[in-house]
């Protein structure tokens, strides 16, 4: 009977413990890199393109990317995406709820941004209007639970979806200024290789070196947009590498991010005025490092298409 009032105890104290345990809104800590933009999501999510539609799903909630042609539209006009509104107006109706509205900015790019709340219920997504395309992110179903609007799986969610940025200023329009000299298309047209690796280039940039390469514009003006990549160690841990490394610079947040073929971990830092981002990749037992200015935590365009054509070699 003791051990038996002992174990009933236990089961209680475990059960109370955890009762207590506080829910907490999950970390973004990798990113997809679709057709002409990027999304954070956890770590444990599942990522699924099929078509125009890109789902992120987690055991929680499923948040949904969608692109579909609209000729004539363009970045800003909220007109064009006026049907949006009238879509969540007749959801919140059905659900009891109420629809909000509101213009925002995903980095330089506008947004609609709408919610639906009520007492038991929260959604959200945001129209992005595009030259002749419109891109909209949100919840694939309505968050149902108590207070659902203070969950912090709808809080997780809301961060997925506002991580949403173009990486392809061509789908902003002429009327967009271009960022770092990276407007237009960029075509990959010549190879690079050495016995560590091999990566393709577009015309006006040059790449050289072995241990250590060196990838730029061939106008040293604009150098900004290049990197060097360097075998960095045999036998190294990327992660373990990248953490080193954030440690002895007091560098950001470490992530984990995927470009082209290759898992990267990350972290910013700054070099005078200059934001730096270092990324580690490691196959085989070597580890590579890519040191490259950054643009809002990443890469330019330019220098992220290079790096998603790169392949690394190993003995």
């Amino acid at each position: 009977m003791k051990a038996t009032r002992i174990l009933v105890a236990l089961f209680a104290m475990a059960a109370l413990l955890s009762c207590g345990a506080e829910e907490k809104p999950l970390p973004l800590t990798e990113t997809y890199f679709g057709p002409f933009y990027r999304i954070d999501y956890p770590k444990n999510a599942k990522v699924e393109p099929i078509g125009n539609f890109t789902n992120i799903i987690t055991d929680k909630f499923i948040v949904e990317v969608k692109v579909e042609p609209s000729e004539g539209l363009k970045p800003g006009d909220f007109e064009g995406v006026a049907f949006l509104k009238e879509q969540s107006r007749k959801m919140a109706d059905g659900l009891g709820a109420k629809a909000s509205f509101r213009e925002a900015k995903l980095g330089d790019v506008p947004c609609l941004v709408i919610d639906v709340t009520g007492e038991n219920v929260a959604w959200e997504k945001i129209g992005v209007p595009l030259k002749n395309n419109i891109a909209t992110i949100s919840l694939k179903e309505p968050l149902q639970d108590e207070k659902a609007v203070e969950s912090p799986f709808f809080k997780s969610a809301s961060d997925i979806i506002f991580s949403f940025r173009i990486t392809d200023d061509s789908y902003l329009g002429p009327e967009k200024p271009s960022q770092n000299g990276n407007g237009g298309e960029i075509k990959l047209e010549t190879r690079f290789e050495n016995e560590n690796l091999s990566l393709m280039l577009p015309s006006g940039w040059e790449a050289g070196g072995d241990g250590v390469v060196l990838v730029c514009p061939k106008d040293i003006a604009k150098f900004d947009q290049g990197f060097t990549v360097t075998a960095f160690g045999e036998n190294r841990d990327p992660k373990n590498a990248c953490q080193s490394m954030s440690s002895s610079l007091s560098g950001g947040t470490i992530q984990k991010t995927r470009i082209g073929v290759n898992d990267y971990w990350a972290f910013e830092y700054s070099v005078g005025q200059t934001k730096m981002v270092s990324m580690f990749s490691g196959q085989k037992g070597k580890v590579f490092l890519l040191s490259t200015a950054s643009f809002d935590g990443k890469p330019s365009r330019t220098a992220e298409k290079i790096i998603g054509s790169m392949s690394f070699k190993h003995p």
